[in-house]
């Protein structure tokens, strides 16, 4: 299936709202109409981000907000390798899962995440490099700030990984600009 999924990946400014670098929000509507091919409505949009334990921010207009970058992140954790095939809200297997115990997730493990968070960024980080030819210089410094933001924020959580994981950022990201760079003069 070649499905082009908007906010979720493709080129083009974003639908939604952003308080500066790193953290983008969109709304429970844009996401639905995205995955809508794929059977899930607003409300079953809102279902599964409570599944992956993404917070919803109300608006007063009665809109949902969702911050992108942690729906990336838990859908990154739901789909690594190994994992349970995760079943989302609404699928027809999700209550047969439950009653039987089978190999399947219907749900986030926080406590795995917060385990394995590091492993998580690094996989949507070098995620994002599989493409990294195609990305014009401008993008590569935006993502370069972002992926700096994301650490920082992280750093609360475990000061260690977070210095060494922003090392390790630091170096290869403007190692790669430094190369593009020369390249373009």
């Amino acid at each position: 299936m070649n499905q082009s999924l908007g906010i979720l990946g493709k080129p083009g400014k974003p639908s939604g709202v952003s308080f500066g670098q790193g953290l983008f929000f969109t709304t429970v509507s844009q996401i639905a109409s995205e995955l809508s091919p794929f059977g899930l409505s607003e409300r079953g949009v809102r279902a599964f981000l409570r599944s992956l334990h993404i917070p919803l921010v109300r608006t007063p207009s009665g809109d949902h907000l969702v911050n992108l970058a942690q729906f990336q992140l838990a859908m990154s954790a739901i789909s690594r390798i190994g994992s349970k095939d995760f079943l989302m809200p609404g699928a027809p297997e999700r209550r047969r899962a439950a009653s039987k115990k089978e190999n399947m997730a219907t749900g986030l493990d926080p406590t795995s995440f917060e385990r394995d968070w590091e492993t998580i960024l690094a996989e949507l980080y070098y995620a994002k490099r599989l493409d990294y030819t195609n990305i014009d210089l401008s993008l590569k410094r935006e993502f370069s700030a972002a992926a700096q933001t994301i650490v920082s924020k992280l750093a609360a959580c475990s000061p260690h990984m977070a210095d060494r994981l922003r090392s390790n950022l630091r170096r290869d990201l403007h190692h790669r600009i430094e190369l593009e760079e020369s390249s373009l003069s």
